[in-house]
């Protein structure tokens, strides 16, 4: 064992290290696998006595709660940087995007979709000793299974799988769905990236009789015109290089009618992945076992908004296994979209149809009376003298939170905004961006309803961004890192306390404020009371009040390196908390 540097190198097997650890030994393991340093010889000693070896020390340490959310911690980094660098060169010319999807149908054709296809296949059961009539049947009936859910999923954003429709699907085996269409009476447009499934796809078609499904090589997709309501690709966009993968999408959606739905999946990220376009036609990057691509989120979001998409969803899902990341995306294209005015560099916004309104009653109406006509929580300065009347004395909070005077530059995102002082605040301050997100207090009724929100925003001619999300929906891959993270009001209507402060840490670049009601404050060590039903306050969605030392623990132990109390006073059993990264 080479202990020189600092490090523990065991030098052979576990049979050959039996020796007992040392507080050494354990210091080192904290350093190592924790980040920091070990709190004292007491715990060292609880270590030494529960580990008979070295080996054991070891995997005590590494296995640990803390180590695997410091993991999943550099993880979250490393693929947040993936997103932000420019590791893809996603730009070419006409004359390099039709090169590389010569490029690629030829290697689609001769080599097919290769290992990773074997790997990552939808329908794992296939048999070799059964006919090939038995297992398109097989595919057909996974097909009217996987397109019901799809259906079913669908229905959430209000799309009903109505007489007549017309569905464009694309990527291996499309012609699985054959069966599930011909159940809801729509037409399907089929396109099948490898000859084998084309030839599949045929001979399905003749011997189930349904003459109203269209199937086509790849190779064709480019020149068809064919207007959908739904695009449907799962399991395709990955093996085609980013450029390929993007443009396939762009003609996609723009063959989808007004109010058409686009449901796709392409990976975000894959580990030790990169592409330059100019190198991959030059060989680089192209293999005979088959390739993995990957297109970073924010290229897919803003080739949506540029293309008249609104976002509906964007759910992870494991397609890829332990490749990386990929995302399933549930795009609706906008009734007024004109592909004239839309502008490449525009951002994504999510809206409903309460906003229009919003915007039209401050047209036509009296701000005044269209502010007193409605429940408020905050109390937002409109300016010329009107002010939402609000129940709560947000501006008495606002110094409690001690937040710079100056924000410019940064990025902030407001979780639990609900009317949305605190994100105008930030704005006001000279924030470069701020995203408010809520659901809770946007998605309900009367004060609870976004109403305030959006009128507030209005009034204030604001650039805030709204997201409609929870906070379990939350995820720095699609979302981003902000410097400044609000975190005001919510952690005590968490269920799950830790869980909710894990995802600020992912968020936040800087700081993350916290306000919360605490509570066990006489208790000596880190502690939350449990309230059942409406025991707080007669509201049930109150859970748990924890003390100081619970959330300067909690905060810590997800991976913030430094809390610090910045206001004890201000209310009874309300603190607020700046934790750093």
């Amino acid at each position: 064992m080479n202990m020189d540097q600092g490090a523990i190198e065991p030098s052979g097997t576990p049979s050959q290290n039996l020796r007992r650890p040392t507080l050494l030994d354990v210091a080192r393991g904290y350093r190592m696998f924790l980040g920091r340093e070990l709190e004292g010889a007491a715990i060292a000693g609880f270590h030494i006595s529960k580990s008979p070896d070295l080996w054991n020390l070891i995997e005590t340490i590494w296995s640990c709660q803390e180590a695997q959310n410091r993991r999943l911690v550099a993880s979250m980094e490393t693929a947040q940087r993936y997103q932000e660098s420019d590791i893809l060169t996603l730009e070419t010319s006409h004359e390099q995007l039709d090169q590389l999807y010569q490029i690629t149908l030829e290697a689609w054709r001769i080599r097919g979709l290769g290992s990773y296809r074997e790997e990552l296949r939808r329908n794992t059961a296939r048999f070799s000793g059964r006919s090939g009539r038995w297992n398109r049947a097989h595919t057909l009936e996974a097909g009217r299974s996987e397109l019901q859910h799809l259906t079913k999923a669908l229905s959430r954003f209000g799309w009903e799988a109505v007489q007549g429709l017309t569905i464009t699907a694309l990527g291996p085996e499309s012609f699985r769905l054959l069966q599930g269409t011909e159940d809801i009476d729509a037409r399907l447009i089929g396109f099948e990236l490898l000859t084998t499934d084309l030839a599949g796809a045929n001979q399905t078609q003749l011997e189930s009789g349904h003459s109203s499904a269209n199937f086509h090589p790849i190779a064709d997709f480019r020149e068809h015109a064919d207007i959908a309501d739904l695009f449907y690709s799962i399991g395709g966009l990955q093996y085609a290089p980013p450029p390929v993968a993007i443009d396939i999408v762009r003609h996609a959606v723009s063959c989808l009618k007004p109010g058409g739905i686009a449901v796709f999946q392409i990976p975000t990220f894959l580990h030790d992945y990169s592409f330059d376009a100019v190198e991959y036609l030059a060989g680089k990057g192209q293999t005979l076992t088959g390739e993995l691509h990957a297109v970073p989120q924010h290229a897919v979001l803003n080739l949506l908004a540029t293309e008249g998409m609104q976002v509906l969803e964007v759910v992870p899902d494991a397609s890829i296994g332990i490749h990386g990341l990929s995302y399933l995306y549930f795009a609706r294209k906008n009734s007024d979209f004109d592909a004239g005015r839309a502008s490449a560099s525009e951002t994504r916004r999510l809206t409903n149809e309460k906003d229009d309104h919003v915007e039209q009653t401050l047209t036509n109406d009296d701000l005044e009376h269209s502010i007193q006509n409605r429940q408020w929580f905050h109390r937002i300065d409109l300016g010329n003298g009107v002010i939402t009347p609000g129940m709560d004395d947000t501006p008495f909070k606002l110094p409690a939170l001690v937040l710079p005077d100056d924000l410019s530059g940064k990025t902030v995102l407001d979780v639990g905004a609900w009317d949305g002082f605190f994100s105008f605040e930030c704005e006001r301050r000279g924030a470069a961006r701020v995203v408010a997100s809520d659901s809770y207090c946007w998605d309900g009724e009367d004060i609870q309803d976004g109403g305030g929100f959006r009128l507030a925003h209005a009034a204030l001619n604001s650039r805030v961004e709204r997201l409609n999300v929870s906070v379990e929906q939350l995820d720095s891959a699609i979302h981003g890192t902000f410097d400044y993270v609000l975190f005001l009001g919510v952690l005590y209507h968490a269920r799950d306390p830790l869980g909710y402060l894990a995802k600020m840490r992912s968020l936040c670049r800087e700081v993350t404020v916290i306000e919360t009601w605490v509570d066990g404050l006489d208790i000596d060590r880190p502690a939350m009371i449990f309230y059942p039903g409406g025991a707080l306050n007669n509201d049930a969605s109150n859970y748990f009040g924890p003390n100081e030392s619970a959330v300067i623990a909690m905060c810590k132990e997800v991976g913030f390196s430094e809390v610090e109390v910045v206001n004890r006073h201000y209310y009874p059993n309300r603190m607020v908390f700046h934790a750093r990264v």
